[in-house]
């Protein structure tokens, strides 16, 4: 009984640090640096000016974002701005959000610049859920 105590709990604390978020910000070879956050979205916002806000699981460190020259007032979410000019493109981005977090999806996101106090997200992915085992 100690020895399947023993295995589950392994199996729990492996688990759940394979699955933890990251929110982090880097240089790139062959780009600018960005802020990259791979994890869940907890819930989304959208407000009447056109503001989408993804808030992520894990905050990207704002003192780190700092290192990069990306002033940011938070990193519990990252924006982007719906316009005329991008509405289609917006809305495949945010139709894709949506899809993520309805079905509590992975997603990784990069951003490469700021936006009303947040990172911009510049691109946007996930997986099946059945490509984590």
């Amino acid at each position: 009984m100690k020895s399947l105590l023993i295995l589950f709990v392994t199996y729990f604390l492996f688990f759940n640090q394979a699955n933890a978020a990251t929110a982090l910000c880097k240089s790139s070879e062959s780009s600018t640096s960005y802020c990259k956050y791979v994890g869940k979205i907890e819930q989304m916002y959208i407000n009447n000016d056109g503001l989408v806000l993804i808030f992520l699981e894990k905050a990207i460190p704002t003192d780190m974002a700092m290192k990069f020259n990306y002033k940011i007032d938070s990193g519990k979410a990252i924006a982007f701005e719906i316009t005329p000019e991008n509405s289609y493109l917006t809305s495949l981005i945010h139709n894709t959000a949506q899809e993520a977090l309805i079905d509590s999806l992975e997603v990784e996101i990069h951003a490469r610049s700021t936006i009303k106090g947040y990172m911009k997200l510049d691109r946007i992915w996930f997986k099946s859920p059945n490509s984590f085992f």
